[in-house]
């Protein structure tokens, strides 16, 4: 659930960058695609999970925010408009520059409860969009009494449908503050309706798979690709000279595969710059050796469960920390010797190791695929 509605933060920052006086369009069009795309997956996950079985009051506060959510979503995506018509008119104005500023604080008030929601509890609700809301109401009047042909007309129409649709989003972001602190009944979740129509349908029957036993689906060429990089992971890790957590190797391709070459080269560079990261922190933590490393250990642990699929780079650095200075407590004055010679080309090399094989395999397919998602959208 955490992660649909930090999906939905992430598509409101990328929806301010619209209300940009000299924004580059074209670019905001396509970093708006492959963002909904995310959120229509992680929305579509968390329905799955919050629908499946509603059980309890937790279960239907879930529940309850994920119905916020969809009406956000739903706010922000017909909010989409004439924005090269509003960059002509307006660009000299401060009103785009509200509209920014209230998605941003949107944006930010999302990511606040997706963090409340993570650790369940509470939402402060500090963030005001009280001084905004009022300019740009403002701004709106007095351009309807200085319009001057049916041009200023119609982009003071599409001004309006715009700040109309924002404004419902502010306020079911702040209803969503409200039921992270009621108490949800079961029955009161859509009137106790059966929401398994909504749901994945999921079915044991051995069709599902043998349908997928060819080169048009893109989960058999997800196999494929998985396989042949963790082919080339086992040779590369029983290559090397120092193969005693040759393992290694092999998980961190675990880890970073994608279905798409994109987000496989994304997650990639966020292996590597994590365990950069990671090997430093260390180092500088077992030089100074504080007497709370132990506990420091345990609070890298819990960065690296926080971010796991929120923003994986911290997690990255934060389970290198963790992996590193277990070792250390189990055989220390080792690590400084054999370990480390070991973490960089099985971490960094691990991220690289099977960069020659995919592209050919998987650099034509991103864009065709994501045209083929915005499509269904």
């Amino acid at each position: 659930m955490a992660d649909s509605l930090f999906a939905l933060a992430k598509y409101l920052r990328v929806k301010a960058a619209f209300y940009e006086a000299d924004a580059d369009l074209d670019a905001c069009y396509g970093a708006l695609v492959v963002q909904q795309m995310e959120v229509v997956d992680k929305q579509q996950a968390a329905r799955d999970f919050v629908f499946r079985n509603i059980r309890n009051e937790r279960d239907a506060q879930l529940a309850r925010i994920f119905l916020g959510a969809l009406d956000i979503y739903e706010y922000i995506l017909s909010s989409h408009t004439g924005y090269r018509l509003l960059q002509q008119h307006y660009a000299g104005t401060d009103l785009l520059m509200f509209l920014r500023d209230l998605s941003e604080k949107a944006a930010q008030d999302m990511e606040g409860i997706a963090y409340s929601n993570l650790r369940n509890r509470e939402t402060r609700h500090s963030i005001n969009y009280a001084a905004e809301l009022m300019a740009i109401e403002h701004e709106i009047e007095r351009l309807g009494r200085e319009a001057a042909n049916d041009a200023d007309h119609h982009a003071q129409a599409v001004l309006s449908g715009t700040s109309d649709r924002i404004r419902m989003a502010i306020n079911s972001v702040q209803q969503l503050h409200m039921v992270m602190r009621t108490r949800v009944q079961v029955k009161d979740v859509l009137g106790g309706l059966d929401l398994k129509p909504f749901l994945t349908p999921v079915s044991a029957n051995p069709r599902v798979l043998l349908d997928q036993l060819n080169l048009g689906s893109p989960v058999f060429r997800h196999a494929i690709h998985t396989t042949l990089a963790m082919v080339c992971g086992y040779a590369v890790a029983e290559s090397l000279p120092y193969a005693t957590h040759s393992y290694w190797v092999m998980l961190t391709i675990a880890v970073i595969m994608r279905s798409s070459f994109s987000l496989t080269r994304q997650r990639r560079l966020d292996r590597i710059m994590g365990n950069v990261a990671g090997c430093i922190l260390t180092a500088v933590l077992l030089h100074f050796h504080p007497p709370q490393l132990a506990v420091l250990g345990v609070l890298f642990m819990a960065i690296a469960h926080t971010f796991a699929t929120i923003q994986y780079r911290y997690a990255s650095t934060a389970a290198c920390v963790m992996a590193l200075l277990q070792l250390h407590f189990i055989s220390p004055g080792q690590l400084r010797h054999r370990r480390a010679p070991a973490r960089h080309p099985g971490g960094r090399g691990a991220g690289l190791r099977l960069q020659l094989s995919l592209p050919e395999l998987g650099a034509h397919e991103p864009a065709a695929a994501d045209r083929r998602a915005a499509a269904r959208q």
